[in-house]
């Protein structure tokens, strides 16, 4: 009876640090001044997150926060990027480097933590030149490969990505004359009009 308590004791072991293999809480973005936990994006296509009105899609800022059984990872990670409108990719794929991997201990396993993006601020569409319209959505695909253990999350899979959408607003809205201004101009028109008239 004492072995079988030891044996499910050290299954519980095994399952609390398997458990949490994987991208922790806190792998945080910013794009565009949006910033949101990639860990908690949807992993389905068809009920991606919704993150809200972008105006621009510059990575200032990236923290990606991982678990390994592997005590040598400390090789940092990428975060590659995919742009969707409808079902048509716009650009190529893209991604942004985030530094050196640094172990930060963890009860089971190896936690570990890399900022970045260690060029310095990114922007995707400068890359994709996608032209964007105000008002529409766009799909905004996300996934992670850390590296020394050399592993992408959320899955091995090619096409397993975080799903999530925005909605594009330019960050320079054309401006719209107010019916005042509009009514200063045309009597300034109607004005220069009447002077040519009366010169004649």
């Amino acid at each position: 009876m004492k072995k079988l308590a030891v044996f499910a004791v050290a299954a519980l072991v095994a399952a609390a640090a398997f458990a949490g293999e994987g991208l922790n809480a806190g792998s945080d973005l910013t794009i565009g001044g949006n910033t949101f936990d990639i860990a908690g994006l949807s992993t389905s296509a068809d009920t991606p997150t919704e993150l809200g009105i972008f105006s621009d899609l510059t990575v200032t800022s990236a923290t990606v926060n991982w678990w390994t059984e592997n005590g040598y990872s400390t090789g940092g990670a990428d975060i590659a990027f995919r742009l969707w409108e409808n079902d048509t990719q716009l650009g190529s794929f893209q991604s942004v480097w985030v530094g050196g991997g640094t172990y930060v201990g963890g009860d089971y396993g190896n936690d570990w933590t890399a900022t970045g993006p260690e060029e310095g601020p990114k922007d995707l569409n400068a890359t994709w030149q996608a032209s964007l319209t105000p008002g529409s959505t766009y799909a905004l695909d996300v996934k992670v490969k850390t590296y020394g253990e050399d592993v992408w999350y959320p899955s091995s899979d090619e096409e397993a990505y975080y799903h999530a959408t925005f909605q594009y607003q330019s960050a320079t809205p054309s401006a719209v004359p107010e019916p005042a201004t509009m009514s200063l101009l045309g009597l300034g028109a109607l004005a220069m009009v009447l002077r040519r008239k009366l010169r004649k």
